[in-house]
């Protein structure tokens, strides 16, 4: 992972500190870069999702977190910050750390929950309480904890002497927190919008859901999925959730939904006319199958070597 070489060989070539000091220190900042890190996958970039996924990114996000909180531990075990107002800022930005990280591994990850039938039961009752959006707002206390790492760093005098590395520390966190507030608050809305046309049963745990975009969506492609947020509606939460396309018409998008949970459950409440954003499209499917249809051809070619052949 490149992402920390360069604050690392800045502070290795500032600091004259023994090297085990220097060492945990080195490790503190992979820590850190890591959240960085994880923070900028958490916007989702379209380019990214193209290249590998949505599914791989969500999985990077997670295993950074996992990663990071584990450096972040033998850094604050293995060091000791004469500050005191350090050594607090990084002990509380550890508990607070593992706390959601905690808390995500349970309601929004499978990792645990999906292989014990108690806890997926104990999950469906605290989600009463834990809703959707109350979970995002927790996810999002990573930036609190950034903020306190960094200020943690900013108060320990032998980091913070280093007048580079510090400009460099501060220019990765000023960088990536400037793109999440610009990608979620900031910027401007790329969210694509439409209406829905037609809303149908289709059996006891199905709904086929149409909706016209405002404009043409050029870069669909079959297989792909949207974060719908339906507006206005007191039926569903404005909440966005992803599903599927089901063709591939590129003015009206349509989604079969399978209604198993509390959200989808009430998506037989929302009405044609109902406003709704759509954040994407998001996805590989298209380009999977293109891949291993390539594959499959040129596997059983005639020319093909023998060991190559299907």
């Amino acid at each position: 992972m490149a992402f920390p070489v360069p604050l690392l060989l800045t502070f290795h070539l500032q600091s004259s500190d023994p090297w085990r000091l220097k060492f945990y220190i080195l490790l503190g900042l992979v820590a850190y870069s890591w959240w960085l890190l994880a923070i900028v996958l958490s916007v989702r970039p379209p380019w990214l999702d193209r290249l590998v996924g949505l599914r791989s990114i969500y999985g990077l996000h997670g295993m950074l977190g996992v990663l990071a909180l584990a450096a972040a531990y033998v850094h604050g075990e293995n060091s000791y910050a004469p500050e005191r107002w350090a050594r607090w800022l990084g002990d509380w930005s550890f508990y607070a750390a593992l706390t959601v990280l905690c808390y995500s591994v349970f309601f929004m990850s499978g990792w645990l929950v999906d292989r014990s039938m108690l806890l997926v039961k104990v999950k469906r009752l605290l989600e009463r309480v834990f809703r959707h959006q109350l979970s995002v707002w927790i996810h999002r206390l990573n930036l609190v904890i950034v903020g306190m790492i960094w200020l943690h760093a900013h108060l320990l005098d032998r980091v913070s002497e280093h007048f580079v590395f510090m400009v460099l520390f501060d220019l990765y966190t000023v960088v990536v927190l400037g793109i999440y507030a610009w990608k979620k608050w900031i910027g401007p809305d790329t969210f694509k919008a439409g209406t829905v046309v037609a809303n149908h049963a289709r059996g006891g745990s199905t709904r086929k859901v149409s909706v016209a975009l405002d404009q043409e969506e050029t870069s669909l492609r079959p297989g792909d999925f949207f974060f719908l947020s339906f507006e206005g509606s007191s039926a569903v939460s404005r909440e966005r959730h992803p599903f599927s396309v089901t063709d591939d018409n590129r003015e009206e998008v349509t989604f079969t939904m399978r209604q198993h949970g509390n959200y989808t459950r009430r998506l037989g409440n929302v009405q044609a006319g109902t406003r709704v954003r759509l954040e994407g499209p998001f996805g590989r499917f298209d380009s999977i199958v293109q891949d291993h249809h390539k594959t499959r051809r040129s596997c059983s070619s005639e020319w093909a070597p023998a060991w190559r052949r299907c």
